[in-house]
């Protein structure tokens, strides 16, 4: 066997997301790779962290997860546009 480490995801997302709330910051944008669907992303472990720390920070409702996965280039034009 290997000897290997490995990090808690979930944990990482969290703190992550946690410093910025604390930080005073609202508009959050999670990064993951482009060819990554909508349906690995609400599986993947870092998501789950970043979500609850959202809600504690009580930015995102209960359930309101998939409102906040946008398609980067869309995410992009709302940016450049001032959408939200």
């Amino acid at each position: 066997a290997v000897p290997c480490v490995y990090g808690d995801q979930e944990y990482g997302g969290y703190i992550a997301t946690k410093r910025l709330t604390e930080l005073g910051h609202e508009r959050i944008a999670f990064a993951r790779h482009f060819a990554d669907n909508g349906t690995a992303l609400m599986n993947s472990r870092r998501w789950r962290g970043h979500v609850r720390a959202l809600q504690e920070a009580n930015l995102l409702e209960s359930g309101e997860t998939e409102a906040r996965i946008l398609p980067l280039l869309e995410w992009r034009q709302r940016s450049h546009t001032g959408g939200t």
